[in-house]
């Protein structure tokens, strides 16, 4: 019986499409830093190919403090 399921699986398409990948068990998540003051911790990221504006920015670099959550956006070129 296992081996007829195993050559009707191997088969079937809409059983090849959905299979469920193998992948590790999730582990914990680890705690965040907890920073003690403005600016000790922030994160970073870049939010790239938009349209081009006047003076030919194409791309907006985000910076966040996670202490007060205040956000800074600085335009950019692509170069």
């Amino acid at each position: 019986m296992k081996r007829d399921i195993h050559e009707y699986v191997k088969k079937c398409y809409m059983c090849q499409i959905s299979k469920v990948e193998q992948v590790n068990t999730p582990r914990l998540l680890q705690p965040l830093i907890i920073s003690n003051s403005k600016w000790e911790s922030i994160s970073m990221d870049f939010i790239m190919r938009l349209p081009r504006n006047q003076c030919g920015h194409d791309k907006i670099f985000v910076v966040v403090d996670s202490f007060t959550k205040h956000v800074q956006y600085l335009v950019a070129k692509s170069t």
